[in-house]
């Protein structure tokens, strides 16, 4: 993995993370900056030998779970901006590491939901905002970034 791609991956879930938590919103612009990433990764795999089933496999799990996230917000159960991060994040890390991603921000959530509770009820319990779960994508994000071979 070369370290300024690396680098940026990590800088776009900081940013993700943090304007989720600032506006609850992950703007366009870095959830395609993260996509693009990915795509270059694929595309530098490609570039030294690396298998095109391999290519395909991150590229169509990618857009699998774009469409079962799309699902999800129209049901109202994840925000888009999540969606699409969680989508880019896939195609970044590829579908080797996706696992691994899912579990490390299924965990991430489930910390950062309990803190918010807590929060809620110190701060104000009649007080009632949304989760911003993008910095539990991006924590999981910039683990699996980390791990990546």
């Amino acid at each position: 993995m070369e370290t300024t791609l690396l680098a940026a991956a990590v800088a776009l879930f900081l940013w993700a993370a943090c304007t989720d938590v600032m506006v609850r919103r992950i703007p366009n612009r870095i959830v395609a900056a993260l996509g693009i990433l990915g795509l270059s990764r694929i595309g530098s795999e490609l570039l030294v030998g690396g298998p095109v089933d391999g290519a395909l496999a991150d590229i169509g799990l990618a857009g699998a779970v774009l469409v079962l996230g799309a699902i999800l917000h129209h049901c109202r159960l994840l925000g888009g901006g999540d969606v699409k991060l969680v989508a880019a994040s896939v195609l970044w890390l590829g579908a080797e590491g996706a696992w691994s991603f899912i579990a490390s921000v299924a965990i991430c959530g489930g910390v950062l939901a309990a803190l918010f509770l807590i929060w809620i009820r110190v701060r104000s319990p009649a007080l009632r905002p949304t989760l911003p779960y993008g910095v539990a994508i991006a924590l999981g994000g910039i683990l699996g970034s980390f791990t990546m071979n």
